[in-house]
């Protein structure tokens, strides 16, 4: 539903969202409660563009609903992930969204301020009887006292973006948080080939929030943890890596429209960014089949196929119209091999 607020055709919507459904940060947490906190976050994203466009008193509610909906699915901690992407997200729409005459621009502000004095006002009363439990019970709690060395314990380095890519490729046995499949890896991208004001925020999000998930490898959350106190309350640093996942997912399918879409030459800019990029994965996946153990080689090499299936698709999307609409739906069932295979 948020990527066709964008009128972005249909295979790559369907990627993109399976890309970020299955991705291996949301199928580690596929038993746990922060999923709930987790599914509202799309919701959020509507609401708070819609408001900032049309500000009345339905979409201050509309904001208002899903913002306290979030806050009572189960999970607080994410949610204040949620509302702080949101919040830099409401700040660069209400500079770009906001009208050029000055009297209009007052105008819009008013009904914004109004509109969003009502959003507050009505997650407040809906999550007023938790809210007041959970003050009333944090003194006595262990995350009053938190140390600084539980907030920032991550498994997370920066040099792990690679596995975004390349799953696995610290350890054979290591987590691959940020697989999310190679073909919206690469798609995203080729988004950032052709970046805009949007895209060079969500693509900005992605990576603060990555920053965020490293912890103490980072100079990142130390340094925010310092400044804005809140930052200090939460551990597990992984969990930034949900809004991570979206954004990256979002930039997916704006990639795959712009292969479908676009003039040659950015199709050639694509295809340049397309053969550096897989020619680099594939030094990567050599080194991972003669360092993996022999139990192991079998789903590695299957990453090498997936690799070459990924490069066939990006292929056929920069191609004629017809078979650019064959490898993009073509990029649906390859996806679901590439996470089935890469996940188990």
């Amino acid at each position: 539903l948020y990527l066709s607020r964008y009128a972005l055709p249909r295979p790559a919507r369907w990627t993109s969202s399976l890309a970020y459904v299955l991705s291996a940060r949301l199928a580690k947490s596929k038993d746990q409660t922060v999923l709930g906190t987790v599914s509202w976050f799309p919701w959020m994203m509507i609401a708070i563009e819609e408001l900032v466009r049309k500000p009345s008193w339905r979409s201050g509610t509309l904001l208002g609903v899903v913002v306290g909906t979030d806050l009572l699915a189960g999970y607080p901690p994410n949610c204040f992930r949620n509302l702080v992407a949101l919040a830099i997200v409401f700040v660069y729409e209400v500079v770009v969204v906001l009208p050029a005459d000055r009297g209009e621009r007052r105008a819009h502000l008013w009904r914004l301020t109004k509109s969003m004095g009502l959003a507050v006002v009505v997650a407040v009363a809906l999550t007023a009887p938790m809210l007041m439990g959970l003050l009333d019970t944090y003194t006595g709690s262990i995350r009053a006292a938190l140390p600084m060395h539980e907030v920032l314990r991550s498994s997370l380095e920066v040099g792990d973006a690679l596995m975004a890519l390349v799953p696995a490729l610290r350890a054979p046995n290591s987590l691959p948080l940020l697989y999310m499949g190679i073909i919206p890896a690469l798609l995203a991208l080729v988004a950032l080939t052709q970046a805009n004001g949007r895209r060079l925020l969500w693509g900005g999000l992605a990576l603060l929030f990555f920053l965020w998930a490293c912890g103490g490898h980072s100079f990142v959350l130390p340094l925010t943890a310092r400044v804005l106190s809140p930052f200090k309350l939460f551990r597990i640093p992984e969990q930034y890596l949900f809004v991570s996942c979206f954004f990256v997912c979002v930039l997916a399918a704006h990639g795959m429209h712009d292969l479908l879409r676009a003039p040659r030459l950015r199709r050639r800019l694509a295809w340049i960014l397309g053969i550096v990029g897989v020619l680099t994965l594939f030094g990567l996946l050599f080194h991972q089949l003669a360092s993996r153990p022999p139990r192991e080689l079998p789903a590695a090499k299957l990453s090498v196929l997936m690799l070459l299936g990924a490069g066939l698709c990006l292929w056929g999307l920069g191609g004629k119209p017809r078979r650019a609409r064959v490898a993009a739906w073509l990029c649906v069932p390859l996806l679901l091999l590439d996470l089935g295979v890469q996940l188990r």
